[in-house]
């Protein structure tokens, strides 16, 4: 009598990303390699609960952008480590050795690269993949949550698309060589504008436009 082929174990997989999108595109991503149980974290205080009350798991994907406390990111290694969940990857900035360093030392079985953010030169290609744009006023329409059409500046597209490829306020003022400050006042603004919950929501309703791609 032929025995019964072993049932497949999911594997238990902990995102935790601050940022929505890149946590939803991880999470899709894993979902479609095999039977995962997918738990999301958006915040350091967030991963240290999940990783408490659904541990241990199979692997965990940590931001390194996490910054509430300094070298926040290799604490929530070794949080994890002392939860059980063995296989610890960090993701984050390829320029910051030190915290490279500190983040190996604190038990992650290895640290991804995020990709470099882009040179200015290469923004200047961001107009010709946007649609559609206003030959008047050269402003994009995008229709805000309630359905109504609005103008955006070019500017706030930059900013908008820099956003939806996953980059931080600080990463995407050093793209379009502003402040931090000034990046998070144009969200604040399109945020308004479009009456978005939050910053994968305006994304959401520029991509929905064709605003982005």
């Amino acid at each position: 009598m032929r025995e019964p082929a072993p049932a497949h174990h999911a594997t238990t997989v902990l995102v935790a990303f601050g940022n929505p999108l890149t946590r939803r595109t991880l999470c899709d991503g894993l979902s479609h390699r095999g039977p995962c149980d997918i738990l999301e974290a958006g915040s350091p205080d967030e991963t240290e609960r999940i990783a408490s009350d659904h541990g241990p798991g199979d692997l965990a994907l940590v931001d390194m952008a996490f910054e509430e406390r300094h070298d926040q990111g290799a604490d929530l290694v070794q949080v994890l480590r002392r939860e059980g969940w063995d296989h610890v990857v960090a993701i984050g900035d390829p320029s910051r050795l030190d915290r490279i360093g500190a983040t190996l030392r604190a038990g992650a079985r290895g640290y991804l690269f995020t990709a470099a953010p882009r040179v200015p030169a290469a923004v200047e290609a961001i107009p010709d993949q946007r649609q559609p744009v206003d030959p008047i006023t050269r402003r994009v329409r995008v229709l805000d949550a309630g359905g109504q059409e609005r103008e955006l500046s070019h500017r706030e597209v930059e900013v908008l698309r820099l956003a939806a490829e996953g980059l931080g306020n600080s990463e995407i003022g050093h793209v379009l060589g502003l402040s931090a400050l000034t990046v998070k006042s144009h969200l604040a603004r399109i945020t308004s504008r479009l009456h978005a919950r939050d910053r994968a929501h305006m994304v959401l309703l520029a991509l929905r436009a064709g605003a982005i791609r």
